[in-house]
């Protein structure tokens, strides 16, 4: 099958968005430029989901087979995330350094007294690996493979009519809008309803894409300026920037203007990047293909520039400026590390890293 150049590119976009979300950590955000900034920068996740669904459908609608996509997607997708977060958990561990976010697991702070048998460090791992508190991005992974064992859901979808399509999608866009993510990520289900409308985008989008693509060759512009307006509006009238987060499904919290934000990103750099048209855009063909790499190993790339000082020494520059610094410099270790990875195990490197 061909590739699509301009999806690539998505892709690619995408996951620098998921780094640079994680990247301003340090970073003090007070004024309005600097939280229009990080509204932009967050919430990649939303392109990575829509990204999902278009290949969903793209590759598998035609011919699809549960059992075999299943069996892939553990594979390539599960399993890397399984290894690495084991072999992170067993590092703090042998370190004795505190695992990230055992609180939010149940764990005190002093849990290693509570690990005092084989069957405590099997509950303790199946925590981890059902919640993905290992690592910030790592809840993605029993997320995105919750929505794989959902397929023939999406696959019913596509036969609605285009009409029950349409309404479904609306509906769903501003259900999760008001039940916005879950709070640390934590929640499964919640985590499934809040994407779910961004994954039948990228469905839609496969299934119409002449039409649509037609479409957002007039319409660009209007989509990159409602993009930035939904940015701005956040980062003028409301309390918080970035990700909107709440613990109960129902519980009244505003609405979430990131998420229609992003659906008018999608549109926005679908149709700039389909003016570019098969013109290779220098580094970001590298980046997609290498993008779950990326994403696997990001998080441990910027715990490593922590520890080195990297922070403390750029404050000086200001926030913003350290975070187009830095995102590149976790790219690339990130791509370095991959490489390394590619280079000893070959073809097997796809279960380790999932590249």
């Amino acid at each position: 099958m061909k590739r699509i150049r301009a999806l690539d590119h998505f892709r690619a976009i995408a996951i620098l968005l998921v780094v640079a979300g994680h990247s301003y950590g340090p970073w003090v955000i007070d004024r309005g430029r600097e939280k229009l900034l990080a509204n932009l920068m967050n919430g990649g996740t939303s392109l990575f989901v829509f990204i999902s669904g278009f290949f969903f459908h793209h590759v598998y609608a035609d011919d699809f087979r549960y059992a075999t996509f299943v069996r892939t997607k553990a594979k390539t997708v599960l399993l890397p995330y399984a290894v690495l977060s084991s072999a992170a958990i067993g590092y703090h561990l042998l370190a004795n350094t505190p695992l990230p976010n055992a609180d939010l697991l149940g764990y005190r702070m002093g849990f290693e007294q509570e690990l005092t048998t084989w069957a405590d460090y099997a509950r303790l791992l199946a925590a981890y690996l059902w919640t993905g508190q290992i690592a910030a991005p790592y809840w993605y992974v029993p997320f995105i493979f919750g929505v794989f064992v959902l397929s023939p859901m999406f696959l019913a979808y596509t036969r609605l009519s285009f009409v029950a399509r349409t309404s479904l999608l609306i509906g769903m866009l501003a259900a999760a809008a008001y039940i916005q993510r879950p709070q640390d990520n934590l929640s499964l289900l919640h985590s499934i309803l809040y994407f779910t409308p961004m994954y039948l985008c990228g469905i839609v989008y496969s299934m119409h894409r002449a039409r649509v693509d037609l479409f957002l060759h007039k319409t660009t512009w209007h989509f990159g300026v409602v993009m930035l307006g939904l940015a701005a509006l956040q980062a003028r009238f409301s309390d918080h920037f970035g990700n909107y987060h709440k613990r109960g499904l129902f519980t009244p919290h505003g609405v979430d203007l990131l998420l229609f934000q992003k659906v008018a990103m999608c549109a926005f750099l679908i149709g700039a990047l389909n003016r570019v048209g098969d013109r290779p855009i220098p580094g970001l063909r590298l980046i997609a293909a290498s993008s779950f790499a990326i994403f696997f190993l990001h998080p441990f790339v910027l715990d490593a520039l922590k520890a080195s000082g990297f922070y403390d020494a750029t404050q000086f520059l200001g926030g913003a400026t350290v975070v187009f610094i830095s995102v590149p410099i976790v790219v690339l270790a990130s791509l370095a590390v991959a490489s390394l990875v590619r280079l000893l195990l070959k073809q097997h490197s796809r279960y380790l890293i999932g590249w």
